[in-house]
C-alpha cells in the first residue's frame, strides 16, 4: 500500500506525522508504529528488524556478514 505521504507500507502499521518512509511487517504479530520519521526503512520479519536511512540499505551485506560470523 502507499499513502498519500509517499510512505510504503505492509503489514499491521500505524504510520504518524512520517514520510517517503517503507515499513514492512513480515511478523504480523506486533504492530510498527512510526512517528516523525522520513526516507526510512523498517523491514520486521520473524527473527529480527532491520531499521536503516534509505540509500543505505545497500550495507544489509555487512551486518549479514557479521551475524554469520557470530553464527547468529
Amino acid at each position: 500500500h502507499i499513502d498519500s505521504n509517499g510512505n510504503y507500507f505492509e503489514g499491521l502499521v500505524s504510520l504518524v506525522d512520517t514520510r517517503i518512509t517503507m515499513v514492512l511487517n513480515e511478523s504480523g504479530k506486533k504492530l510498527i508504529a512510526t512517528i516523525g520519521l522520513e526516507d526510512i526503512i523498517v523491514v520486521s520479519s520473524e527473527d529480527a528488524i532491520l531499521i536503516t536511512k534509505k540509500g543505505k540499505s545497500e550495507e544489509v551485506k555487512k551486518i549479514v556478514e557479521e551475524l554469520k560470523e557470530k553464527k547468529v
